[in-house]
C-alpha cells in the first residue's frame, strides 16, 4: 500500500512556501531533496502504519494566532493557524486516500454533507437548497428553516466515540490503530513574536492543521441527517447544519421540533459540543407566524426566531472563492 512511487507524488505536489511543523523540516528541503530522503520516508511512513505509532513531533501542533479585526486586546480577534509536521502531513494524504476509496466504494458518506467531499462544494449546497425551496414555493407550501451552528465542534469531537464509529464504517486493523496513536496524547503550544507557551494536552477534538483532521470529522457528523424525521430535510457543510420542512400542519410543525430535539440529543451537549447562541448561528425562520410559538424548550434559549413573507430571504452562504451570495426576495406567485 505504502510505495515509493505514491509518496513520490505527494513529494512532487509539496508547496515550497508552506512553513515546517513542530519536526521544523522545511518543506523546501524535502521538496529539494526528495529524490534522496524518499527511500527514507517511505519506510518511515510504513514502519508508522505497521506498527501503529506515530513520533512525538507528528503529535504537536504549533498554533499561530492571525489577527482578524477589531480591538488586538481581544484574544477572540485572532484566529488560530495550526502548524504541523509536513511529513505527517504526507502520510495522511496517503491513508486519507485509501479510506476515501473505501468509503465511495461502499456509500458510507451521507450526500447531505457538501463540506469535504469531492464534487460538492458550497455552490452544490445553494442549488440543491434553493430548488427545493423553489419547488415547494411554486406549489403554495410553506416551509420552515433552521440555521445551526455548534460551538466548537472540530474542538470537541470524544475520541471514544469517534473511534467506535469509524468500527462501525469499517475502518479496522493498522488503519484504525494508527488513527488512535494520532488521536492521542497530542500537544499544542502557542508561539506569538518569538515566544512560546507552555504545552498543553489536547484531550478531544480532531486535529487541525492537519489532512486527517477534516476527514475525521466528517466521518464523526456522517450519521446526524439520520436522526430525523424522513420527510425533513438536513443539509450540512462542515458544521454548519440547515434543517428544513413543509408544514402542511401543526402536525408538521411538532415534528419539526422533535427533530431540533433529536438533534441537540445527537450532539450530547456537555459531552461533545452545545448549539452556539448567535445570531448568525441559531436560527429559525418561519413563513408563516403561528409556528413563532412551536419551539421546543430545549432549544428555544438558544435559537432567535424570525418571520419572514419569502424564506428563499433567509438563505445566505459563502461561496469557496469567499463572495456572499444572497438569495432576494421573489416575484410573487402568479394569483397570490
Amino acid at each position: 500500500m505504502v510505495t515509493e512511487v505514491g509518496v513520490c507524488k505527494l513529494f512532487k505536489n509539496l508547496n515550497p512556501g508552506k512553513a515546517s511543523g513542530p519536526d521544523e523540516i522545511p518543506t523546501r528541503l524535502l521538496k529539494t531533496l526528495a529524490d534522496e530522503v524518499l527511500p527514507v520516508v517511505t519506510n518511515l511512513i510504513w514502519q508508522s502504519l505497521s506498527t501503529g505509532q506515530l513520533p512525538k513531533a507528528w503529535k504537536e501542533a504549533w498554533i499561530t494566532p492571525v489577527f482578524k479585526g477589531g480591538a488586538r486586546c481581544d484574544p477572540a480577534n485572532y484566529r488560530p493557524i495550526s502548524l504541523t509536521s509536513v511529513v505527517c502531513k504526507l502520510m495522511e494524504h496517503d491513508l486519507s486516500t485509501h479510506i476515501c476509496g473505501h468509503l465511495d466504494r461502499f456509500g458510507i458518506l451521507t450526500p447531505a454533507n457538501h463540506r469535504f467531499c469531492s464534487k460538492h462544494s458550497c455552490e452544490s449546497q445553494l442549488l440543491l437548497t434553493t430548488h427545493d425551496l423553489l419547488k415547494h414555493r411554486d406549489q403554495g407550501h410553506s416551509i420552515d428553516v433552521g440555521i445551526l451552528d455548534f460551538s466548537k465542534a472540530f474542538d470537541t469531537v470524544p475520541h471514544k466515540r469517534l473511534i467506535n464509529k469509524l468500527r462501525i464504517y469499517g475502518i479496522h486493523g493498522e488503519f484504525l490503530s494508527w488513527i488512535e496513536s494520532f488521536l492521542s496524547c497530542r500537544q499544542q503550544l502557542v508561539l506569538c513574536d518569538g515566544a512560546r507557551s507552555d504545552h498543553s494536552a489536547v484531550t478531544s477534538g480532531v486535529p487541525q492543521g492537519t489532512v486527517m483532521g477534516p476527514l475525521l470529522f466528517l466521518l464523526h457528523i456522517n450519521d446526524m441527517p439520520s436522526v430525523v424525521d424522513p420527510g425533513t430535510s438536513v443539509h450540512l457543510f462542515a458544521d454548519d447544519t440547515l434543517i428544513y420542512r413543509v408544514i402542511h400542519s401543526m402536525e408538521d410543525q411538532v415534528v419539526l421540533q422533535r427533530d431540533l430535539a433529536r438533534l441537540e440529543q445527537w450532539a450530547v451537549p456537555g459531552a461533545w459540543c452545545s448549539m452556539h447562541p448567535s445570531v448568525t448561528s441559531c436560527t429559525l425562520a418561519v413563513s408563516h407566524p403561528t409556528c413563532i410559538n412551536a419551539c421546543i424548550n430545549s432549544v428555544v434559549s438558544c435559537c432567535h426566531w424570525s418571520p419572514v413573507k419569502n424564506i428563499l430571504e433567509f438563505i445566505s452562504t459563502t461561496t469557496s472563492s469567499g463572495h456572499i451570495i444572497l438569495i432576494r426576495q421573489l416575484p410573487r406567485q402568479r394569483g397570490s
